[in-house]
């Protein structure tokens, strides 16, 4: 299935809901996508919900898709992503927060909504 994205404004954060086949090229994507949108629509925070996607990105991917994230997206306070747990390796988060984003990821959306919400 063709990788989409859809992205929700709420008043504390944007969701950003992707479902379809997960690659390198499509996370670049959706990261450039989260970009433009949440400096055109001025939300401090983003949920990014992978639930629904298919697939997974190797542990280089992971590493480059991190870093892409932290340069994109430093202007965010919090980034958030959802992510079935047996497809979390935490190389990601690892990636952006040591390139200086304040990104965790959560296995379900409840515990990402409580982190997004907190002062």
């Amino acid at each position: 299935m063709p990788f989409q994205v859809l992205i929700t404004p709420t008043p504390m954060f944007a969701i950003a809901d992707v479902w379809g086949d997960v690659s390198l090229m499509s996370t670049l994507q959706l990261i450039s996508t989260i970009a433009e949108d949440s400096r055109l629509h001025k939300y401090p925070r983003v949920l990014i919900n992978f639930l629904d996607a298919d697939g997974a990105l190797g542990e280089e991917e992971r590493r480059l898709a991190g870093e892409a994230a932290a340069q994109n997206l430093k202007h965010l306070d919090r980034v958030a992503t959802v992510v079935r747990r047996n497809v979390i390796t935490g190389t990601t988060e690892a990636s952006a927060v040591q390139h200086g984003l304040s990104m965790r990821t959560f296995d379900t959306i409840g515990e990402a909504v409580r982190w997004l919400s907190a002062a």
